[in-house]
């Protein structure tokens, strides 16, 4: 067997947006998406070709990390 295709463990892999909802739990629509995009407040999607866009797997991680961390330094009102 051929292993020369297999992505490396280092490969960044393409979310596409019906991942991004489905596996990584993103609920946001097309429009939220493309206005947090625009305000630099989420990554930024790359075409696939055609009319397919994705996110990379590394970007999600970290934005998502940054909302957990923003979420421990944040002032809770009592």
């Amino acid at each position: 067997m051929n292993n020369d295709t297999a992505p490396s463990p280092h490969f960044d892999r393409p979310v596409t947006v019906k991942v991004l909802r489905e596996q990584w739990g993103i609920p946001y629509g097309d429009s939220q998406l493309l206005r947090l995009e625009r305000e630099g407040k989420f990554p930024r999607r790359f075409k696939l070709g055609g009319r397919v866009n994705a996110w990379l797997e590394s970007e999600l991680a970290a934005w998502i990390k940054e909302r957990a961390a923003s979420r421990d330094t944040a002032t809770v009102a009592v």
